[in-house]
């Protein structure tokens, strides 16, 4: 059972106080910005963008790890100076480092052909986005009418079940969206961990334990990056769930924000 984090504020702030460095992790949506119901209608408050801007100059290692790819997200968020992770993770940008996980030409040949197939079978079924992100693609499905769910998802199972079979693809699913990336163990766990390993080899003199690492996300591939996460960092759930690997819960995007500026007033 995760806990409210402003019910426990003033454990949390002690904890982040008390830590030589903070390198605070979000989502987007869902998290920095409320779902829509396309993604390309996803906009990113002014406020928030500056009380991201603002928490990077106060001395806060400040990141985005998103599904999306990276270079949507960098031109959605467009804060410069903090650390972005697109693709779930298999893309992160930032100061000091430039990576793309190695992914093999099968598994991205596999991916262009999939998609091929999905928008076919898909064209006639109003409200589903087929979203090719490059090292993976996604079926939105949120705006598709309820007696036509059921028939998304049998096309999409029909469609990819013999590349999951041979291990060409990993299937995932989301809120409203199932997705597909190559078969690969690294996600967005795997990307906290290597961002916190950057920033650690480049603080002379510094420990693993000397860091606080807060995470806030609100699906289910966020339960990844709460996995990795140790007794003295910060876990947030974003929304209710029964069951998640966080410790905090935050009840909605307004809430972020305002964790945002109460972190502000911590710097």
């Amino acid at each position: 059972m995760t806990r409210y984090l402003f019910g426990d504020w003033d454990k949390v702030s002690e904890r982040i106080n008390a830590s030589g460095r903070t390198l605070l992790l979000f989502d987007y949506d869902g998290t920095l910005t409320p779902i829509t119901s396309s993604p390309g209608e996803a906009v990113f408050p002014t406020g928030t963008k500056q009380a991201l801007a603002a928490l990077a100059r106060l001395g806060f290692t400040v990141g985005v790890i998103s599904g999306r790819s990276i270079r949507d997200l960098k031109s959605i968020v467009g804060v410069k100076g903090i650390y972005y992770a697109g693709n779930h993770g298999l893309e992160i940008e930032g100061p000091g480092i430039d990576y793309i996980h190695a992914v093999s030409s099968l598994h991205i040949k596999a991916l262009r052909d999939i998609t091929g197939e999905l928008k076919e079978r898909f064209l006639d079924i109003k409200g589903v986005i087929i979203e090719d992100k490059g090292l993976s693609v996604s079926v939105h499905y949120r705006m598709a009418n309820g007696p036509d769910i059921l028939k998304v998802k049998k096309i999409f199972r029909d469609i990819v079940s013999p590349y999951i079979d041979s291990r060409k693809v990993g299937r995932f699913e989301g809120k409203k969206v199932l997705e597909l990336r190559p078969p690969t163990k690294w996600d967005k766990g795997s990307a906290v961990k290597a961002i916190k390993r950057l920033i650690i080899s480049e603080d002379t003199g510094s420990r693993a334990g000397d860091y606080c690492v807060m995470y806030a996300g609100d699906d289910v591939t966020d339960e990844d990056a709460f996995r990795v996460l140790g007794r003295n960092d910060i876990s947030v759930r974003v929304g209710k769930k029964r069951s998640s690997k966080a410790a905090y819960h935050l009840e909605d995007t307004g809430e972020v924000v305002e964790f945002l500026y109460r972190l502000k007033r911590l710097g």
